[in-house]
C-alpha cells in the first residue's frame, strides 16, 4: 500500500484514477469496440513515462510523421495482406519482446473485429510445436526483423498465407507472402506503435471485407 500507484486510462475521469490517486490520461479519443486507439494510446503513454523515469532522451516528435508514413505507405500492402488472410480458419501472430505484446493485441483485434480465431505467440516458443498446425487453410502474421522473417518465409513456402511486418527493407515478397516495411525509430515502444498501426490497417480491411465495419460485440459482459 505504500508503493506509488498510477492509472493509465483514456480519460482522467476513469474510476481507476480515484483508486490510485494519480492518473496518466492518454486522451486517445474515439474508439471502436476492439479498442484500437486505446491500445495505441496506452503504448504511447507507457513509452513516454518509461523514458521520463529512465532519463532517456528519445524525441517523440519523430513519431507522428513516421506514423503518417505508415498510414499512407502501407495501405496497398495492408490491402494485399487482408485479401491473403481472408477466409482463414485461424490466424497465428508471432513476435518477440514488445512484438509479443503486439501479437497478443493483434490476436484480440482479429477475434473481436473479424470474428476469426487468432492467437499470439512468442517467436521462439512458436518454433517448438505451435506452428505444426499451420497449412493452406490458416494464416500467419510475423512481426520483427530476426527469426520472424524466416518463419514467415518458411510458412509461405509450405503453403500457409503469411504476412511479415518488419523494419528490414531487404525482404522480398513472394508467393503467399506479403511484406510490410515500416520505419525504424530506434525506440522499442515507438517502433511497436508503428507495428500495431500496420496491423490495424490489415484488420480494418479484413473487417470491411467481412461486413463487420460497424461491429458490436455479440457477447456483452455485465
Amino acid at each position: 500500500s505504500g508503493a506509488p500507484r498510477l492509472a493509465v486510462c483514456r480519460g482522467s475521469d476513469n474510476p481507476l484514477a480515484d483508486l490510485t490517486g494519480a492518473v496518466l490520461a492518454t486522451d486517445s479519443g474515439a474508439d471502436n469496440g476492439a479498442s484500437s486507439t486505446g491500445y495505441t494510446g496506452t503504448l504511447l503513454a507507457l513509452g513516454m513515462l518509461i523514458d521520463r523515469l529512465a532519463g532517456n532522451r528519445f524525441d517523440w516528435t519523430t513519431l507522428p510523421p513516421a506514423a503518417a508514413t505508415v498510414l499512407s505507405g502501407a495501405q496497398s500492402a495492408a490491402g494485399q495482406a487482408a485479401r491473403l488472410l481472408q477466409g482463414r480458419t485461424s490466424i497465428d501472430i508471432v513476435g518477440a519482446g514488445v512484438g509479443f505484446a503486439n501479437a497478443g493485441e493483434a490476436a484480440m483485434l482479429i477475434r473481436e473485429a473479424v470474428r476469426v480465431p487468432a492467437s499470439g505467440w512468442d517467436t521462439l516458443n512458436y518454433l517448438h510445436g505451435p506452428m505444426e498446425s499451420q497449412d493452406a487453410t490458416t494464416g500467419l502474421i510475423a512481426i520483427g526483423d530476426g527469426r520472424e522473417v524466416k518463419i514467415a518465409q518458411d510458412l509461405a513456402a509450405l503453403g500457409c498465407p503469411s504476412v511479415l511486418v518488419t523494419r528490414r527493407s531487404d525482404v522480398a515478397p513472394a508467393d503467399r507472402l506479403v511484406v510490410i516495411s515500416i520505419p525504424a525509430l530506434g525506440n522499442a515502444i515507438a517502433d511497436a506503435i508503428l507495428e500495431i498501426i500496420a496491423i490495424q490497417l490489415i484488420v480494418g480491411d479484413m473487417q470491411d471485407a467481412a461486413g463487420l465495419t460497424d461491429i458490436v460485440f455479440r457477447y456483452r459482459q455485465t
